[in-house]
Formats: structure tokens, sequence, C-alpha cells
């Protein structure tokens, strides 16, 4: 497979080129996963109107772009193609400090099922709304394994999700 260079996924220019790289170098483009996300933690009262343009940007305008850009692919060749949007339960509850991240979250759930209505049937397009999900940097994060561990006991499951869980919701979306 061809070393694929990262690309500044706010960059729908550099989003178009790399996924006509992808499309080319394999024949085609099957799946794609709008994963990047997240912004700091930071009060709507206060934070710059250039903030929130990079949050919604990242998290709203990104996944639509790349969703284009692959679609431009998925559309012409057999089989069609997948889209997973990777959200955030935050786009359906309040979401203090994180109030843009949110925002751009319910605009990518709803983003999500119009172009599932306007592609499908050739491209599927589908979102998991993923809740807490326990990394490397979880108890950076929170605070602490104390912190951590109130936390988990307010989950119904009794703890935060693990990354290879939504990978394998993932997987299942794009087979």
């Amino acid at each position: 497979a061809a070393d694929h260079r990262l690309c500044d996924v706010r960059d729908p220019d550099a989003v178009q080129a790399l996924v006509r790289e992808v499309a080319a170098d394999h024949g085609r483009l099957d799946v794609l996963v709008n994963n990047a996300g997240g912004a700091p933690a930071t009060e709507a009262a206060t934070a710059s109107a250039r903030f929130h343009e990079r949050v919604v940007g990242l998290n709203l305008l990104a996944p639509l772009a790349a969703a284009q850009a692959a679609h431009a692919v998925m559309a012409q060749q057999d089989g069609g193609g997948v889209v997973v949007n990777i959200s955030s339960i935050a786009a359906h509850r309040p979401a203090p400090t994180i109030a843009a991240y949110a925002a751009a979250k319910a605009g990518l759930d709803s983003l999500t099922t119009s172009l599932a209505m306007e592609w499908g049937p050739a491209v599927r397009v589908n979102a998991v709304d993923v809740g807490l999900c326990r990394t490397e940097h979880t108890t950076d994060h929170y605070g602490g394994d104390e912190r951590v561990a109130a936390i988990e006991r307010t989950i119904p499951l009794g703890r935060m999700a693990r990354p290879a869980e939504v990978g394998a919701v993932v997987a299942f979306l794009a087979s």
C-alpha cells in the first residue's frame, strides 16, 4: 500500500487530493471513517469566535468535506461505499464547557441522516454516537483514578467504553 501523507482535514482541497490519491492507488474507495474531532473545555461565554469556528470546522465541516470527496469516488464504483461519522452523545444532552463541540456533533448527526437519505443506497452513511471512552489519556483528563472511578459508577454499564468496542461497531457498519 502507498504511504499516504497526513493532511489537514479542515482543508477541503487537501482532503480531496488525499481521497483521489487513495482511489488511484487502490482502484477504489470502500470506506471513509470521519474520526477526527474534539475540543478543549472552554466556557462558551468567553471563547473567541475563532475558537468556535475552528471547533465547528473540525467536527462538522471537515467530515462534510471528506464525505463529499469520498462520495465522488464511491458513487461511481460498483458496490458504492460507506461513510461512518464518529459523533458524540454530547450532541443530545447539555454539554457545558464544550457547547460548540456538542452543537457541531448535533449538526453531524443531522448531516448524517440527510446524506444517508440523499446518497443511499449506493453510499451508506451512518454515525456512531460515542459516550465516554477510556483511552490512555482518560486518567490525566479527569484528574486521577478516583475521579475516573466515580464517573464510571454513573454509567449504566459500570465503565467507559473501550476503543476496540467502538471500532467493532464501525467495522460492522462498514461491512
